[in-house]
């Protein structure tokens, strides 16, 4: 169960840049690609010590044992999730460490920007919208149409080529991702 945190640290860092379905990552790669490369990180024991041990961890080196869906569900905490594992269209809210406190999955999406100085449109404010790379768009907050992420594509080409903030700032995908390389070099060593 020590697995269980890397998940959630590597999802934020995905699904901060505009994609909030949970089964955004399964996507990306399809039967292969990024979904296979995701599912050895998780299999590495010296990377999941890492990430356990991380000063981000609410759970202080632990993972948290359950999370709560937005709808009052309560669900295990794995990272076997490959879709959202809430009913309907709930997403994961809250979770609980094994010493019983609680967090909010999104304190821990803006403690993850913050530490990493990740671009973003402002704590807790989701981009209005966000363009494809087709010249398409849509609104993160919009209830999901279709299976898969938003954009069509492939891998990478699958993520969106910028999102725009309320107060009109853009974010571009490389914006987001030459941020968040450090990101990750530092939680995976």
């Amino acid at each position: 169960m020590e697995t269980n945190f890397l998940i959630s640290l590597l999802c934020l860092l995905s699904m901060v840049a505009a994609a909030p379905q949970q089964d955004f990552l399964q996507s990306l790669g399809g039967k292969g690609g990024f979904q296979k490369i995701l599912d050895k990180i998780l299999t590495n024991p010296v990377i999941q010590q890492r990430i356990l041990k991380n000063k981000l961890n609410p759970c202080d080196g632990d993972p948290p044992t359950t999370c709560q869906c937005d709808d009052g569900e309560t669900i295990p905490f794995s990272i076997k999730y490959r879709k959202n594992p809430c009913s309907g269209t709930a997403r994961p809210d809250q979770c609980t460490c094994p010493k019983g406190n609680s967090f909010q999955l999104k304190d821990l999406a803006d403690d993850v920007i913050n530490e990493f100085n990740l671009p973003n449109c402002g704590r807790g404010v989701q981009p209005s919208f966000c363009t494809c790379r087709d010249g398409s768009t849509f609104s993160p907050q919009a209830p999901k149409t279709k299976d898969g992420p938003p954009c069509e594509g492939r891998g990478l080409g699958a993520l969106p080529v910028s999102c725009t903030c309320p107060g009109g700032n853009t974010i571009t995908t490389n914006d987001f991702i030459s941020s968040a390389l450090p990101a990750i070099q530092d939680l995976l060593g």
